[in-house]
């Protein structure tokens, strides 16, 4: 039987794996302290702006819930205020960027101090037969996140040289970790910038390719390894841009926004989809319900490659551990089932 590894792989490649595999982009401390029978945690973190766990920590988890990756996260600060939500939840509100002397203010790890990466390289090294993602963001989220949402839209229209020369400041910054965390032994570049409403994208499409695109292709010219996009909400105005750019996978092709069948129609033959498996079913859902659900995603997504399961969002504080084993538990039961070749031939066994 491959690896975890191997499997993964093989999905992000857009081929079909003897068995479906089942990633995250993030897993709360705090949903999997009950479960491994841990300390609750002491700290909280800035929206995940640091590594929870260890590696033995992380494989533990892994094994426990049937993960075939781990994850490694890697930032770069954001500036904003802070308020602290339930648990180990933070959420940024005011952003403190907000004019061009604001910007002199903001300070970036080296991304060329050596030290910067000692524990990604020990991560990515000790990984055994997981598929170990770097976790980082590309640029367009901290900077809305440090000028704040209204500041930031406004900006775009009144004083565009200034949202240009903090994103550029952010990008500057990733191009030099996304090369260097490409020859760490990582088997995922995984960026997770929110740019969508579940009605659209925050910008237009117009915006997108003028602000955002030609900074997205610099990036892509140095990562050397599978590029996973994440964002919330409805992307499908930007897919053929992001296909166009290189990106290898979307996360989570969020339920509530996106129809996930429709886009493995439209574009299973250029990009690999990571989901969508709802938030609310994982939370006030049944183990049963969640169970039909993977299904149903497994025998109408796998066929042709290029499906991992996963949640719609990440493994929050309030999903019920019971419902997200039964994810797990589904992927292991149908994941490896002798599914059809080509999404063409395969029979819709899914609920309408």
């Amino acid at each position: 039987m491959p690896t975890s590894r191997e499997l993964v792989a093989a999905a992000l490649r857009r081929e079909q794996p003897d068995r479906v595999p089942y990633c995250e982009v993030y897993v709360s401390r705090s949903f999997v302290t009950p479960l491994m029978g841990w300390d609750p945690p002491t700290t909280a973190k800035a929206n995940f702006e640091g590594n929870e766990f260890t590696i033995d920590e992380y494989k533990a988890v892994a094994e426990r819930l049937g993960l075939d990756n781990i994850t490694f996260v890697l930032r770069a600060p954001v500036y904003s205020e802070i308020v602290p939500g339930d648990h180990d939840t933070l959420f940024y509100t005011r952003g403190l960027i907000r004019s061009a002397a604001d910007v002199e203010t903001i300070l970036l790890p080296d991304p060329d101090d050596d030290a910067l990466y000692e524990g990604a390289a020990s991560f990515a090294r000790d990984r055994g037969d997981y598929s170990a993602w770097f976790i980082t963001r590309h640029g367009i989220s901290p900077t809305m996140l440090s000028m704040g949402i209204e500041e930031f839209s406004v900006a775009l229209y009144d004083d565009r040289r200034l949202v240009e020369r903090i994103l550029d400041l952010y990008v500057d910054w990733i191009e030099v970790v996304a090369e260097r965390a490409s020859r760490l032994g990582f088997d995922a570049f995984v960026t997770t910038d929110d740019i969508a409403f579940n009605n659209g994208p925050f910008f237009s499409p117009q915006i997108f390719r003028e602000l955002v695109l030609p900074r997205f292709v610099r990036v892509a010219k140095r990562i050397s390894i599978p590029w996973v996009f994440h964002s919330d909400g409805n992307v499908t105005p930007l897919l053929d841009d992001l296909a166009a750019v290189g990106i290898a996978a979307i996360h989570p092709v969020e339920p509530a926004a996106m129809d996930i069948r429709q886009v493995k129609r439209t574009y299973g033959d250029r990009l690999c989809l990571i989901g969508n498996v709802d938030m609310n079913l994982l939370s006030l859902g049944t183990a049963d319900e969640v169970e039909e659900t993977v299904r149903g995603l497994i025998y109408d997504l796998a066929p042709g490659g290029g499906y991992i399961v996963s949640s719609g969002n990440s493994l929050a504080h309030y999903c019920r551990p019971e419902n997200v084993l039964a994810m797990s538990g589904a992927v292991r039961r149908y994941g490896g089932e002798q599914l059809p070749q080509t999404i063409a031939t395969a029979p819709r066994r899914s609920a309408p």
